[in-house]
């Protein structure tokens, strides 16, 4: 029965030395043969947690630890996982060792029993530790001081997997398993069955897929990149070829060209030859003119001496010519000068001739004109009697209407000056009541009272009118672009920013910049330049300021565009100015100033500026002012524009009385004009009725004396005779003249004519020898130049030849360095082509234009396809020897993956069938299977080994399908149901000596709890079972235990000590009778 076989963990408060006589195998109530080699035999407590001193026994198979909340049930699983060498942090109560020592102790230990691999000999381990330094603890095996590697090598044989879930479920860790995702499950599991083999080859089986992930990428790419590349160059063969034959006809052209310099050298070696034979040819020539040119000088020698004596006498005969063509010049131009003379006289007389007759016709018509003249002196009209009596009339009425035009000047001028004042009055208030309805024009007019900035007005208008010609905005004053409705916050931004920022105008293009300074410094107004282009961000107002009473920050108080906003927050920190409401008190703002969550407020009650010390940051000083009542953003009332309309309606109802005033003594005034005009001409009219006869009068007798006196030097121009008489004796004197002087003349021309002839026949003479030597000379000097020709002609030649010499020599260097030393290949080749440079060239030219016939857009195609093929080769030479190592890695894969998966799959197989199974006698179903990577190859179980998973699907209710456990979901109760079953599932195939599940049955209904009890209880009486240890405070009645059930029952309190004792005492007699 049950209860035969309760046992009580001893929570008395008797101490017990650490060194006290150890357990024997045989003081165990079970027979060791019944448990399975590491499985719990005894596990003691010693200031340990809750537990004074403690010690259970539990049985082989299932063990139910019972006790109320707080007794110490969870105690006995933390010393189960510490006294075994678990780490603290898989209990998920404490982080370190000493938090499991007894409150008000310094020690502890712990002494746990396990059955060893030989039942006659038990495994004893015990961890002393203390809680200082962090609770360092020593271990003993078996009486043996140990390291911890020592116990954790024994855990490990012992297939002890306290770090797996599945078979360590303490308490505070059943929410974490619930949360297993299907990878880590199928983990936990692995580790879980047979000795954990699954778990280690899965492990390797990651580690190779992870150690060839860079080889199957480098693959993959390289794969990809050749496929590209082949594809890429497909594309390009086309091209390729046509550039191939291209280069193939550029190439033989190259070829073809090699032979260029051996003709250019053969050319020069032939004409190196003929230049020799020229050199030696001229200088020959040089010799033979020499000796003609000696021959001829001796024959211009003997012509020398007689041909000087010839000039001298010439010379003299010359001398002589000479004078006497002097004497004869000199005759012949006193001769001539007398000729001139008198052809002068008879041109002068003809000239006096034609003049007195010209003087006659001008008599006559003076004649005439005096006689008409003095005919219309005769009848010039007389001037009437009473005209001084119409002057006088005229003078009157003149004066009358001159005396009414100033009557009318002086009217209009008045009239004038009465509207002069009420035009500028009616414009002033035009003005006003325009600026009084425009917001903007409004402000600029404040802003234009201020003493500092009169001229903002005009400032703006230079704006206005230059808008066009800017790169960008140019965009102020600045208080024409700021729009706020509340007049405190209008305070609060005029206070703050002050009137030179208000008038600033603010450039968004710096290629304005310079012009706006220039025109701006004139008006002494500000420009700004932003830094960037940025937007603006907003202040932000956190909880706790809007807590203590700040409502906003000052950037948000008003609107703006953002570029304007940006450049005050840049300059006076606007996003960083707070505004506060009424309920902001001084206080307040010294308790945020000192938590430096805000450095200045604005609010009803004044001003505030934390003033910080650059030594001591946390040192303040706090300021304080008053709110100045703001000018600049103030509105004109409607009381205000009324007033300026109706003066202005006032004003423009004076303006058209004066107009019309004005308009008609304007027209007044030109009528009396127009009088006055009319009178002048009538005086006019009498002056000239009065004028003109006289003066027609004195005009005429002017003209006929005039006339007069011309007559009298016309009658003496007309006198021919006296002219004619002394021009005739003039001319008789200087014909007598002319025939001594052509006597004279022709004396001298007969001795000039002698001279001439016996000068002539010496220069006759003299020119036989001159011609006779002159030729000569033009002979030695033909010889002289031939030679000096031919010398030069030589020295030409020599040069050339040498120049030859060396550029034959270096064609000879640059046709070997084409080709080198010429082969019998190379001849062979030369024979082939033209043997003249032309035609050669002809031919290289056309090989050329073929080449360039073949178009081609990228000439760049071939090295990219050359390229290509290269990284082509050697991709395919990598990527050989990579999917050559690749197979080898997956061979090796393959191989453990075969060995691992069919393994796996027979082991979920079985644990599905078990997990099922248990569900249908629940009266449910479920259903444990193995996913894979889901890969189309190898039937979704791939190499992607990190993505298996091992899946759990239930159904609790009939109306529903099969769906994976999901902590959304079902439920808590059927979450703890399934954790059960499938440890229950999993029983059979753990190699886990023992497994804890603490408090897991919390969530279940009494109708799943009674049903799982019933095949936990099934389940552990199977033979071969693992132990089992179920820890609760509760269990329902009228559960069905069996035989290998073992129930423990923790209790405390001021007399559990007695009860233990006689139950100890009692269980002393029921041992004593059952070994009867």
């Amino acid at each position: 029965m049950a209860l035969a076989r309760e046992r009580h963990g001893d929570s008395s408060d008797e101490d017990a030395s650490p060194s006290a006589k150890r357990a024997k195998a045989s003081d165990a109530r079970y027979d060791a043969r019944g448990y399975v080699p590491g499985a719990l035999m005894r596990v003691t407590m010693h200031n340990f947690m809750t537990h004074k001193h403690a010690t259970f026994e539990p049985g082989p198979r299932l063990n139910v630890v019972l006790g109320p909340n707080g007794t110490g049930k969870s105690a006995f699983v933390c010393a189960v996982c510490v006294g075994l060498g678990g780490s603290p942090k898989l209990l998920g109560r404490a982080g370190s060792l000493g938090d499991f020592v007894k409150r008000g102790e310094e020690s502890a230990y712990t002494e746990i029993t396990l059955r060893g691999r030989d039942a006659a000999k038990p495994i004893i381990i015990r961890r002393d530790f203390n809680n200082r330094a962090g609770g360092a603890s020593t271990w003993k095996l078996n009486g043996e001081t140990v390291k911890h590697e020592r116990i954790q090598q024994e855990m490990k044989a012992l297939h002890m997997q306290l770090d797996n879930l599945c078979s360590f479920l303490p308490q505070d860790r059943v929410v974490a398993f619930s949360m297993l995702n299907p990878q880590e499950l199928l983990l936990e599991t692995e580790k879980a069955i047979g000795n954990a083999e699954m778990y280690e080859q899965h492990e390797k089986l990651k580690k190779m897929k992870d150690g060839i992930l860079d080889l199957e990428r480098s693959v993959d790419q390289k794969t990809m990149r050749l496929d590209k590349l082949g594809r890429d160059n497909e594309k390009l063969e086309r091209d390729v070829e046509r550039l191939q034959t291209r280069e193939k006809l550029l190439d033989q052209a190259k070829d073809m060209s090699t032979k260029i310099p051996w003709l250019l050298y053969d050319r020069c070696a032939v004409e190196r030859q003929q230049i020799m034979a020229a050199y030696k040819a001229a200088k020959e020539k040089v010799q033979q003119a020499k000796l003609e040119h000696a021959e001829k000088l001796k024959e211009y020698h003997e012509l020398e001496t007689p041909y000087n004596a010839m000039v001298d006498k010439i010379k003299e005969g010359r001398d002589n010519y000479k004078d006497t063509k002097s004497t004869l010049s000199k005759m012949d131009a006193k001769f001539n000068k007398l000729a001139g003379k008198h052809d002068a006289l008879t041109r002068s007389l003809k000239k006096a001739r034609d003049e007195a007759n010209s003087a006659k016709k001008k008599l006559q018509k003076r004649e005439d004109t005096i006689a008409l003249l003095k005919a219309q002196l005769n009848d010039v009209p007389e001037v009437p009697r009473d005209i001084d009596q119409q002057r006088a009339e005229l003078r009157t009425r003149t004066q009358a209407v001159h005396n009414e035009v100033r009557g009318t000047d002086e009217a209009l001028r008045k009239a004038q000056l009465e509207k002069r004042p009420l035009d500028d009055e009616f414009q002033r208030l035009k003005r006003q009541h325009n600026a009084l309805e425009s917001v903007r024009e409004q402000k600029i007019m404040r802003l234009s009272q201020h003493r500092n900035f009169g001229r903002i007005k005009e400032a703006d208008d230079w704006v206005q009118k230059n808008k066009p010609t800017f790169h960008g905005e140019v965009l102020g004053p600045l208080i024409a672009e700021i729009e706020v409705t509340n007049p405190t916050h209008a305070t609060y931004i005029e206070q703050h920013l002050g009137p030179a920022v208000l008038a600033t105008y603010l450039v968004t293009d710096r290629r304005d910049e310079r012009s706006v300074n220039d025109a701006m410094k004139n008006f002494r107004i500000n420009v700004w330049t932003p830094k960037n282009n940025t937007q603006h961000v907003p202040g932000v107002v956190s909880q706790e300021l809007r807590d203590a009473g700040v409502v906003n920050t000052l950037d948000n108080v008003f609107k703006a565009k953002s570029i304007v906003k940006r450049a005050l927050s840049e300059t006076h920190q606007i996003t960083k100015v707070h505004v506060g409401g009424n309920t902001l008190d001084s206080a307040t703002i010294e308790r945020l100033f000192r938590q430096k969550i805000s450095s200045h407020i604005y609010c009803p009650k004044g001003v505030y500026r934390a003033n910080r010390s650059r030594y001591d940051p946390n040192a303040f000083s706090m300021g304080q002012n008053s709110i100045r009542q703001g000018q600049l953003f103030g509105r004109q009332t409607d009381e205000n524009l009324t007033e300026v309309k109706n003066k202005l309606a006032e004003v423009q109802r004076k303006l058209v009385a004066v107009n019309e005033k004005v308009s008609e003594l304007q027209k007044l005034h030109n009528a009396k004009q127009g009088q006055l005009t009319e009178l002048q001409r009538e005086k006019n009219n009498l002056n000239r009725l009065q004028q003109q006869p006289e003066t027609r009068k004195r005009m005429i007798q002017t003209q006929i004396a005039q006339h007069t006196d011309l007559m009298a030097q016309d009658k003496a121009a007309a006198d021919i005779a006296n002219i004619e008489r002394k021009t005739a004796a003039e001319k008789a004197s200087i014909s007598k003249e002319r025939v001594m002087c052509a006597s004279e003349l022709c004396d001298v021309v007969l001795s000039s004519h002698e001279a001439s002839i016996s000068l002539t026949l010496k220069v006759l003479q003299s020119v036989e020898k001159q011609v006779q030597m002159t030729k000569l000379q033009e002979a030695l000097q033909g010889i002289e130049d031939r030679v000096i020709n031919t010398k030069a002609k030589r020295d030409d030649l020599k040069a050339r030849f040498q120049a030859e010499t060396e550029r034959a020599a270096a064609l000879k260097r640059d046709a070997l360095a084409v080709t080198g030393d010429l082969t019998e290949e190379i001849n062979k080749k030369f024979e082939q082509w033209p043997i003249t440079i032309e035609e050669l060239e002809f031919d290289i030219s056309r090989l050329q234009e073929q080449a360039d016939a073949i178009l081609c857009h990228n000439p760049a195609v071939l090295d990219e396809f050359n390229k290509r093929k290269a990284e082509m080769a050697t991709l395919t030479k990598t990527l050989a020897s990579e999917k050559a190592e690749l197979a080898v890695e997956h061979a090796a894969i393959t191989s453990v993956k075969n060995e691992w998966l069919p393994k796996l799959r027979k082991i979920v197989a079985k644990i599905s069938d078990d997990f099922s199974r248990n569900f249908a006698n629940i009266g449910c179903a479920g259903q444990i299977s193995l996913a894979g990577d889901g890969s189309r190859e190898h039937d979704g179980f791939g190499d992607d080994f990190a993505s298996y998973a091992l899946e759990i699907r239930v159904k609790f209710r009939p109306n529903e399908d099969m769906h994976l456990l999901d902590a959304h979901r079902q439920s808590g109760g059927e979450r703890s149901v399934t954790t059960m079953l499938y440890m229950i599932a999993l029983q059979a195939s753990t190699s886990a000596p023992f497994r804890v599940v603490d408090e897991i049955n919390q969530g279940m209904d009494a109708r799943n709890e009674r049903k799982v009890f019933k095949r936990m209880v099934e389940a552990a009486s199977a033979p071969g079972t693992p132990q089992c240890f179920v820890i609760t405070p509760k269990l329902l009645t009228q559960l069905e235990y069996s035989e290998d059930c073992t129930v423990m029952c923790i209790f405390n309190g001021p007399h559990v000590h007695e009860m233990a004792k006689k139950w100890r005492e009692m269980q002393a007699a029921f041992d004593c009778v059952r070994a009867r």
